[in-house]
């Protein structure tokens, strides 16, 4: 797997979410009755008014963290997305409260080809502690062990997740506040934090 050389981006992690949310929409309606999506505030939907409103509803949950394409330096300019060690710090809390997790990016090197039908590439955050810095210019980058395709996506949920509800969901936000540095990026609205997809068959 080759890694791109001194990459940076054009666009923020919220720009990105404009098309990536969209797109998974689509590709969770497949298999789900409704696709829910959901940008949490502790104070907002995680507040005791937000909670009687879904007393009794169950879902599962996707997390979706955004991520930027990057260009590398130089004549061809190969796109580049970085899964920050953070990203997998967060996936395992995650894990154990039966909450899949994925990271997308739209595959374009200029803010023109953000359309509705700009390509998109999707990985599972699991199993690695560093950063990660995948190439994804060629057809190599389909074989990394976290890309997924699109097709392998609802299998990917059914897969790694339970059927909770937002209490619970509010308890894994809870517990990854405890993770150093998340206090200032939960309340500020700085850092990485993911878009939750609440899904109901």
């Amino acid at each position: 797997m080759n890694l791109a050389k001194n990459p940076t981006s054009f666009i923020n992690e919220h720009t990105a979410s404009y098309i990536l949310i969209p797109r998974l929409k689509t590709i969770l309606h497949q298999n789900y009755r409704k696709v829910i999506p959901l940008y949490y505030w502790a104070t907002r939907e995680g507040s005791n008014r937000s909670l009687n409103t879904m007393i009794g509803v169950e879902f599962s949950v996707l997390a979706l963290y955004s991520r930027r394409p990057k260009l590398s330096s130089g004549p061809t300019e190969n796109i580049s997305v970085k899964l920050n060690k953070s990203l997998f710090e967060s996936a395992r809390i995650f894990s154990n409260f039966g909450i899949s997790v994925l990271a997308g990016s739209p595959l374009v090197r200029s803010i023109c080809q953000l359309d509705s039908d700009a390509n998109c590439v999707w990985f599972k955050v699991q199993n690695s502690t560093d950063d990660l810095i995948i190439c994804c210019d060629n057809s190599d980058f389909r074989r990394h062990e976290l890309h997924i395709e699109e097709s392998r996506i609802v299998n990917f949920i059914e897969h790694n997740s339970k059927i909770i509800d937002l209490q619970k969901l509010k308890l894994a936000t809870d517990e990854m506040r405890s993770l150093p540095g998340a206090s200032f990026s939960f309340f500020s609205g700085s850092g990485y934090k993911p878009i939750y997809f609440l899904l109901i068959k």
